[in-house]
């Protein structure tokens, strides 16, 4: 079966089949999740299921064989429309839903759900980058949803609900995407031969947050750099100099929104990175397994002079403090301020259990 290729989305995949099986389908949906969990694969892979010309319009499957499935895949499909913001955009502008101002009303995807149907008896549009909508095509878009083509089926994909227009969510059905488990992120990166071996792969799943996109992102060198240089500040114990780690790690950040990462992702993964350091040393303490290996809490964990051991008490403490952080990155803390007081809770919590040793 053509879901098969899917991962970890079943219980949305039911929930079609049944609105398909009783002939109850919306005429529109918001897909919703993090990036990089596979909304646009399962929307592409619906729009094929109900293009397909060799399967029952009551039974959410495709061939895979027939010419409309072929066009699907090749993104040639005439019934099928693609629309996102252009490259380097931030925004999805109006001309792609009414066409530019010489074709206003002639073009774009409004006009194109208007006409009839090529093939079969459906018109299927998928919406990338939905919430990058503004007020303009937003409205565009408002009268095709309140007055739907017969046939017509749009697919709105986010990763963010509370981006799009309130007109916009009101008239559409919402279906959440889950982050994916670590096992199927790991499957994916090997099938896409992102990484060379099983171990490489469950390393990675177990850090990208159940995003695809993150896996590929954390794969990058700057990341990596970052991450390598963070846990070796750490290794240092009580003698961490709280306030050169701090700069340190927002310089390295200014580095990544230089390759396109958000800082405030950037910085919820440094606190991830905090956060791993000590539940391995955790791990290390109590004589538990770990499927992260990091050298550098290792490393820290078998010091045994009493002036650097570290209880396991303390390196609770830190965990929870990495944790506070990322509530606070959650709440919107601005970032700088937000790493600024994490390494200096960590330096204090260190200092303060060294007074007591």
């Amino acid at each position: 079966m053509i879901w098969d290729e899917l991962f970890g989305h079943e219980r949305q995949v039911l929930m079609f089949r049944r609105s398909v099986e009783r002939g109850r389908l919306s005429h529109a949906y918001v897909l919703t999740g993090i990036d990089g969990i596979g909304k646009k694969r399962f929307a592409l892979t619906l729009a094929q299921c109900l293009l397909c010309s060799q399967t029952d319009d009551h039974v959410l499957d495709a061939c895979g064989e027939c010419p409309g499935c072929r066009q699907v895949r090749s993104g040639n499909h005439p019934d099928l429309f693609l629309v996102a913001a252009p490259e380097g955009k931030r925004d999805l502008p109006i001309e792609a839903f009414v066409g530019p101002k010489p074709q206003r009303g002639k073009a774009g995807l409004c006009f194109e759900l208007s006409r009839k149907p090529m093939l079969g008896t459906r018109k299927i549009a998928v919406i990338d980058d939905a919430n990058l909508m503004n007020e303009s095509s937003g409205n565009a878009l408002l009268k095709t949803l309140e007055e739907p083509p017969p046939g017509s089926l749009l697919l709105l994909i986010s990763n963010n609900e509370d981006g799009l227009l309130s007109t916009i969510r009101s008239r559409c059905q919402h279906v959440h995407f889950h982050a994916l488990e670590p096992s199927h992120i790991a499957r994916l990166l090997m099938s896409q031969g992102l990484v060379d071996d099983q171990e490489s792969a469950d390393k990675l799943s177990g850090l990208c947050q159940g995003s695809l996109a993150t896996a590929k992102q954390l794969m990058g060198s700057e990341l990596h750099a970052l991450r390598n240089e963070l846990h070796t500040a750490l290794a240092q114990g009580m003698q961490l100099d709280s306030v050169q780690v701090a700069a340190r790690t927002v310089e390295g950040l200014e580095k990544l929104e230089s390759d396109g990462v958000d800082q405030r992702l950037g910085a919820a993964w440094v606190v991830d990175f905090v956060s791993e350091f000590y539940h391995v040393m955790l791990r290390e303490m109590v004589g538990a397994r770990s499927d992260i290996v990091i050298p550098q809490a290792a490393q820290l964990t078998q010091e045994s002079s009493t002036e650097s051991a570290i209880s396991m008490q303390c390196v609770m403490e830190l965990i929870e403090t990495a944790l506070e952080s990322q509530h606070q990155l959650a709440n919107a803390v601005p970032v700088g301020l937000c790493l600024e007081g994490l390494f200096d809770d960590l330096k204090r919590i260190l200092r303060d259990h060294r007074s007591l040793c």
